[in-house]
């Protein structure tokens, strides 16, 4: 049974299970050690050679994923305040947040990019994010954006899954 025919908020303790089991199996290489990152490495910095890591890559793709365009727009939204609330960041980035378009943070430097996503997990294939932030898995409906996003992670040798969830 996968998510598309659970999908229900009292199923989130199964949900969580699952994700916990399948974490454990083969995504090891994407679990960071609990410690905290070194002061100097920072995310969108408009100045010097910051080493590589998930979010530092020229061109990378960044990318905020839920089930629907609302839910993606809240991640979306405090990374757009955090750039806001800095001159640099401001100076340094391009922010697109029309309405009824795609939502994009990008770096003006090397043309690194954060976007939303949601839903149709056929569209995402073929992409290859270093970093992506999945908010609320156990409401998605099924498991093929999920898929998509996780073969487009395994492309690089950096990437970085984070699952983020209020559920339980």
């Amino acid at each position: 049974c996968g998510l598309g025919q659970r999908g229900k908020a009292r199923d989130a303790r199964r949900d969580q299970h699952r994700v916990r089991h399948r974490a454990g199996q083969h995504h090891g290489e994407h679990v960071i050690a609990p410690e905290p990152l070194p002061q100097h490495e920072r995310v969108l910095c408009p100045y010097g050679k910051d080493q590589r890591q998930p979010e530092r890559e020229p061109g990378g793709e960044a990318i905020f994923a839920a089930s629907d365009r609302t839910q993606a727009g809240i991640g979306f939204r405090e990374a757009s305040s955090i750039i806001q609330a800095d001159r640099r960041l401001i100076a340094a980035t391009s922010i697109y947040d029309a309405h009824n378009s795609a939502k994009k943070i990008v770096r003006r430097d090397d043309g690194s990019f954060l976007e939303i996503v949601s839903s149709d997990g056929k569209r995402q294939h073929g992409r290859t994010p270093t970093f992506v932030l999945a908010d609320e898995l156990h409401i998605w409906q099924g498991e093929a954006l999920l898929e998509a996003l996780e073969s487009g992670l395994d492309k690089t040798t950096k990437g970085l899954l984070i699952i983020a969830t209020t559920a339980g």
